[in-house]
């Protein structure tokens, strides 16, 4: 029995699903690691001709598994390829597919809907990271009952741990009183990810609650927009945006949200 794991072998240019696909694969080594395990890469400048030879591959390993640990490219061109050797043989032992769903998942609601007639020949699982994506992945199926789990994204703990130390570290560095409650957001900041709004609403919060707590945010400042509902920003524009909403916010409240640079 074996499992092929598809991924690019090329690291994303978003550090969130790098991460995502390193710890997936990390984790399925250590709950697999009595079987042999294979890996394919799966990457955007592959050829049509390339994807063939690679599902050819997948194909003679005879897997039991197929696991799609990456975000993009979608799916579609190698399952095809691969469904076609299927029916040339006549092969009916077909493996199963786990799709982990993040990153452009919304994004490929086309080649999803084109790729159906051939998904439909395999056992398929979408593997959601939370409630709120299992619900969103729900309106994609007709038949929401089946196929359908959550499995959070596994962590490092080298990489993400409470300390004490650090804690008051940070907090003597920052001059945050031991009972002060501080919200931090890291990421990028940018349109898509809603930091503008995060800033508006934490400010309600403070005048609804008389809180004293704090935010912090910590990422680099993108331009990148929404360009699937036309909004594009020059290059600092966005920057610029977000310092006028917090000016616009009131002195009273700018102090207590922090910008922490990259």
């Amino acid at each position: 029995m074996s499992t092929a794991f598809i991924y690019s072998f090329k690291e994303s240019n978003w550090k969130s699903c790098q991460v995502i696909t390193r710890n997936l694969i990390e984790t399925y080594n250590r709950a697999l690691k009595n079987q042999k395990n294979l890996h394919f890469d799966y990457s955007e400048e592959m050829t049509s001709y390339e994807i063939y030879n690679t599902a050819e591959e997948i194909f003679k390993a005879k897997i039991k598994n197929l696991v799609i640990v990456d975000h993009k490219p979608h799916i579609g061109p190698l399952l095809k390829f691969l469904d076609s050797f299927y029916l040339e043989t006549k092969t009916t032992n077909r493996p199963q597919v786990i799709l982990h769903v993040f990153g452009d998942f919304t994004l490929f609601g086309e080649k999803w809907l084109k790729l159906e007639p051939v998904l439909k020949k395999f056992e398929v699982k979408f593997v959601c990271a939370s409630d709120n994506q299992k619900n969103l992945v729900s309106k994609f199926l007709k038949n929401k009952n089946i196929s359908l789990f959550k499995m959070p994204f596994p962590v490092n703990p080298s990489d993400f741990y409470f300390s004490e130390t650090q804690r008051n570290i940070q907090r003597d560095k920052h001059k945050i009183a031991q009972n002060q409650v501080v919200f931090l957001y890291t990421g990028r900041m940018s349109l898509q990810k809603k930091v503008i709004e995060l800033a508006v609403d934490f400010v309600h919060f403070l005048k609804i609650t008389k809180s004293n707590a704090v935010l912090y945010m910590a990422g680099e400042f993108d331009d990148l927009g929404n360009p699937f509902t036309g909004i594009f920003y020059q290059n600092g524009e966005f920057y610029q945006k977000y310092m006028n909403i917090l000016k616009s916010l009131g002195p009273e409240y700018q102090k207590n949200i922090k910008y922490l640079g990259n």
